[in-house]
């Protein structure tokens, strides 16, 4: 139970950071901040991410309390989803992204996620 509970956690939260990612370049680019408008902008990161984030192991049991492993496998992932996530946004808006933002992109949200699961790794480690 202990386990399933963790990885819905950290999928929940992964999700959150997203989200949050969303709002903030939403804000930073002047522009509505209304539900639906989020979770459309928030879409190609999250599909990307759930695609990736497994197979780099990111939701293994054995992960979730190491803080090498937790912050390598973070930074891989983040390497290819948010490139990722960031065409699939082009392919939605129907025109090409420019190169720096898929940088800023990656480096803002590898900062958020490594955050974020520094946060609950450290977490996971109190509490055995």
């Amino acid at each position: 139970m202990q386990r399933s509970t963790s990885m819905i956690s950290m999928i929940a939260g992964d999700l959150l950071v997203l989200v949050l990612f969303t709002v903030i370049g939403r804000i930073s680019h002047y522009l509505p901040l209304n539900v639906g408008a989020i979770l459309w902008t928030t879409f190609p990161f999250a599909l990307a991410w759930l695609v990736i984030a497994p197979l780099m192991g990111l939701y293994r049991s054995d992960v979730q309390t190491r803080f090498l492993s937790v912050t390598w496998r973070v930074g891989l992932t983040v390497l290819i989803a948010a490139p990722l996530g960031s065409y699939l946004r082009g392919i939605l808006l129907g025109h090409h992204i420019i190169f720096i933002f898929y940088v800023v992109t990656t480096v803002t949200l590898l900062l958020m996620m490594w955050l974020w699961r520094w946060g609950f790794t450290w977490r996971q480690r109190r509490s055995r």
